[in-house]
């Protein structure tokens, strides 16, 4: 790492001794700039920043001398209004340091603000690293404002957020129920974070749950304060999406067209600036090509009326997995204002050579797929920072490995000149607020003194970490999981089964990484030859990341970020602990059939229980923790979801690592053992 940047990222974090002089600022522009909306908030959010360090205070076009003048001026490429088609136009700015005077020059007004909070939390100390909290430092250091020049460019032309409300998340029930108390500054302090990390675009899934009679106004504050803040906003919807109550442009048998565009010209009203427009009922099937293209060419005339960009989005399920009768690749058939975004999964980039989900090998159909739209249509990469239902967060697991995927995935889009980039979000706890903070950081290039800012996965930890042995097991951790979760495959018995691992026949589907063989059938059929497969395969390696893991003294420290790092490592130690003992009792279960022997076995599913119960103390520990109500992110309730709990409900009491427990010990393997999902409501059946 560069020594003057890893200066930087310290030094916001160190306690500063009070013998540092203490540093004013003032800020200077036309009232051009300080009169719009976007520099406007920016500053005046800027001013209150600065103002809650305990000695340095900032003022806007004051009298008074200051230690230093902020000066803001447009470039000679300046753009007053950014149109949501122009896909050439990056957000960029620069500071030049004088003496006292430091010049901010940018090319529109949100660069304006992005360069303001670059200053803060690139140069100066400050961390915005999640929605309700940040780091303010104590004091401003005037030895941070050492360089001559700080430059900032977007990666993409569109940076941004998906959150994934068709999942009872964060902000789900703020976003669709404008009568939850407080839901209006609950979504404007998310927007605010965008802003804050130089982001330009974010969207969310509708439900035909929404109040259709009072939820428009709601929609309209919330577009109203993301465009005064700099940022474009999109709405997921479908044109008859059967799934977990997606909101849908029809539903029934008859005037399909006309509930089309009576329902167009109502959302229109809102203020989105992009649709993405689900085109299937289900991700697993497409219907008739020509009523879908008609369709299509319906909803995009209305949207054009109205100034609003469609796009939709590509699933990982290849074309000869989908049910349907179509042989034509459906991509092919849109015309070429229809954008596309092209969506990945899980902790799996578009070069890695494994990616066992949606029963696919790898995601290298999409990189590809990218590639050849691109050539047509504007195109997004759309991959994931977590994936919520028994894969990470739900389990819980913390997996380091989106970090390192997500950089690699940036990087190629950028050498391939992809001109967004927006980010399936899951959820912020178990330190996934990291995951979407990285992102959000990386989709920037920086410069200080004309020296590239290196980018790489462990970057941000170190601005959250102050203690270099922590930083170092954390590191040592993460290569831990990227050598045997990742690369030796242990994620697909680390994770949960899913409904689809325990259903038979033709809907048996691999969309989760699972083992090669059931664990019904390794309790009750195996062959040994088989039982030592699985053996050699999981139980060892399991095995070794567990001693490799352990013998890195797992450090304890009266931080709470670097305790929130430390425990998700530990409970994903843990995780893999007690499926050793679940694995190793039912291969040994079968062995004792195999070999018509009695050997006790009863001690490897007590010692899962005790691993669960050790697991079960973090959980309560993070609780405490939580960033937003408790009840609502881990308690039943009632959700305008298909789901009547909150988000991490299954990791509030360890469901699913006791349900493999008693599956185990009771041959229980129906996917409606124990089980706490509403298949009907989800599949969309029922309401």
């Amino acid at each position: 790492m560069h020594s003057k940047l890893k200066y930087i990222i310290f030094i916001g974090l160190i306690s500063i001794s009070t013998t540092i002089k203490s540093l004013s600022f003032n800020i200077q522009a036309d009232t051009s700039i300080l009169n719009n909306t976007i520099t406007k908030i920016t500053i005046n959010d800027i001013q209150q920043l600065v103002n809650q360090t305990k000695e340095n205070t900032l003022s806007i076009n004051s009298k008074v001398t200051t230690d230093y003048q902020i000066q803001l001026s447009q470039s000679n490429d300046f753009i007053a209004n950014i149109n949501i088609n122009n896909n050439d136009f990056k957000n960029k700015f620069e500071w030049t340091k004088n003496n006292t005077t430091l010049l901010l020059t940018a090319n529109s007004y949100k660069a304006f603000s992005d360069g303001l909070y670059a200053l803060l939390q690139e140069q100066l100390g400050f961390k915005f690293y999640h929605t309700k909290e940040q780091i303010i430092p104590n004091k401003i250091e005037e030895s941070l404002i050492n360089f001559k020049s700080f430059k900032g460019e977007q990666v993409f032309s569109k940076n941004g957020f998906h959150l994934h409300t068709m999942h009872p998340i964060e902000l789900t029930e703020f976003l669709l129920d404008e009568t939850k108390p407080n839901a209006l500054n609950e979504v404007k302090q998310y927007i605010d974070w965008l802003a804050r990390n130089g982001q330009n675009y974010f969207e969310f899934n509708l439900l035909e749950s929404i109040n259709k009679d009072s939820w428009l106004a709601h929609a309209q504050a919330i577009t109203n304060y993301a465009h005064q803040r700099g940022i474009f906003c999109g709405v997921d919807l479908s044109i008859h999406m059967i799934q977990q109550k997606a909101f849908q442009l029809y539903s029934g048998w008859f005037k399909h067209d006309k509930k089309i565009i009576d329902n167009v010209n109502w959302l229109a009203q809102a203020g989105f600036d992009i649709w993405n427009l689900e085109l299937s009922s289900t991700e697993f099937s497409q219907q008739d090509y020509s009523k879908l293209l008609a369709q299509v060419e319906l909803i995009q005339n209305l949207l054009n009326k109205n100034n609003i960009v469609l796009m939709s989005r590509s699933h990982v399920v290849k074309a000869n997995k989908m049910v349907s009768n179509n042989k034509n690749d459906l991509y092919s058939l849109l015309n070429n204002k229809h954008g596309l975004m092209i969506h990945t999964v899980m902790f799996y980039s578009l070069i890695d050579e494994v990616a066992p989900v949606y029963e696919n090998e790898n995601l290298q159909h999409m990189q590809q797929l990218l590639l050849q739209e691109q050539q047509k249509r504007t195109v997004w990469y759309y991959p994931e920072s977590a994936y919520w239902i028994t894969f990470d967060n739900s389990v819980p697991m913390f997996l380091m490995s989106y970090l390192k995927a997500r950089l690699d995935d940036i990087n190629f889009c950028e050498t391939h000149h992809i001109t967004g980039h927006l980010t399936f979000t899951s959820g912020w706890e178990w330190n996934y607020w990291l995951i979407d903070w990285s992102i959000a950081r990386w989709s920037w290039n920086y410069e200080i003194d004309n020296i590239t800012i290196d980018k790489y996965p462990l970057q941000y930890i170190s601005d959250v970490v102050k203690n270099d042995t922590i930083f170092n097991y954390i590191k040592q951790s993460y290569l831990l999981q990227e050598r045997y979760i990742k690369d030796s495959t242990l994620i697909k018995v680390l994770t949960a089964q899913t409904i689809t691992d325990e259903i038979g026949g033709k809907i048996n589907l691999e969309l989760h990484p699972r083992p090669e063989l059931a664990y019904k059938y390794i309790r009750n059929k195996a062959t040994q030859e088989e039982l030592n497969f699985i053996s050699n395969k999981y139980i060892n390696n399991i095995n070794s990341y567990i001693n490799k893991q352990e013998k890195l003294n797992k450090p304890t420290s009266n931080n709470v970020l670097e305790q929130e790092l430390i425990d998700g490592i530990n409970i994903t130690l843990l995780r893999a602990k007690h499926k050793y003992y679940t694995l190793k009792y039912l291969i040994n279960y079968r062995a004792n059939k195999i070999d018509k022997q009695k050997n006790n076995i009863d001690y490897l599913l007590d010692s899962a229980t005790t691993i669960r119960q050790q697991a079960q103390q973090i959980v309560q520990q993070r609780e405490q923790h939580y960033r937003y109500n408790l009840h609502d992110l881990s308690y039943q309730h009632k959700s305008h979801t298909a789901y009547e709990f909150g988000y991490l409900y299954p990791t509030h009491q360890l469901h699913f690592w006791q349900r493999e427990e008693l599956q185990a010990k009771h041959n229980k393997y129906k996917f409606w053992y124990r089980n706490i999902w509403n298949v009907f409501k989800i599949i969309g059946i029922v309401n």
